[in-house]
């Protein structure tokens, strides 16, 4: 009884769900490819900023799957396109699955001593009323500084498309002893603030950028920026942990 008991409290996972988590790495790490295709075939910045209705837009990787068609915003979507880049989608997730399933059981190992040390050093994170003050204070604050200097301008709308993921990031490192649904909150209303603030934004401009636009822009300029960084930091923590094992070893 105790050994089942043990057995499901330990984060070990099985060669499916490790398959399933490298497909759906896999399918990130195309999509960022995919957005950045975009600087590739496109005039620069396009029309994300608004102001330049008649420069060149198009996608797509390996071949170019929709581009501008015309001068009322429609687009030109490439059935053949869409099939051999869906195709090309699902191998490269399919790769990255099958080459997590390969080192399942050295990733199982590194989990599990993860979540040891986490839950050893595991403080739940609460608010307190003067934590909920200083909050509601820091907020005023910066919805005042917004008001009256961001005032909208294509330079606050890239800015936006471009530090969007990194203070998505800050926000996510920077409380400590916070538990990771608590976490996943407070990433979900800042990412949500964020795209609403970007949305506002963009059509209070001169020339106002189309919500969809706004939209597109968010896409293509987070999504490769996030992916890198959810990349960067999980070979970061496997790097440092298979290390801890190795150094712990002799010592075992």
């Amino acid at each position: 009884m105790n050994q089942t008991q043990d057995q499901t409290r330990e984060p070990i996972m099985t060669r499916r769900r490790w398959f399933l988590r490298g497909f759906t790495a896999g399918i990130l790490l195309f999509a960022a490819i995919t957005s950045l295709s975009y600087f590739q075939r496109s005039e620069n910045w396009g029309d994300l900023l608004g102001g330049h209705p008649n420069r060149a837009e198009a996608m797509g990787f390996p071949v170019q799957l929709w581009e501008k068609g015309n001068n009322y915003g429609g687009y030109y979507v490439y059935p053949t396109g869409l099939l051999i880049n869906g195709l090309t989608a699902l191998l490269v997730a399919t790769l990255c699955g099958l080459l997590t399933v390969m080192y399942s059981t050295r990733l199982n190992r590194l989990v599990r001593e993860l979540s040891q040390r986490q839950t050893a050093h595991k403080v739940n994170f609460q608010f307190s009323i003067r934590g909920l003050l200083w909050l509601t204070c820091l907020s005023a604050l910066v919805l005042a500084v917004s008001r009256t200097m961001l005032t909208p301008s294509p330079r606050v709308l890239g800015s936006i498309y471009l530090l969007g993921p990194w203070i998505l990031v800050s926000i996510a490192l920077l409380p400590q002893r916070i538990a990771i649904e608590q976490r996943a909150w407070i990433l979900t209303v800042s990412a949500a603030l964020l795209i609403v603030a970007a949305i506002i934004v963009g059509g209070s401009l001169p020339l106002p950028v189309p919500f969809e636009k706004v939209l597109l822009g968010i896409y293509i300029c987070w999504t490769p920026q996030s992916a890198s960084t959810a990349l960067l930091i999980s070979i970061a923590l496997l790097v440092h942990y298979r290390r801890l094992l190795v150094a712990n070893e002799p010592a075992q």
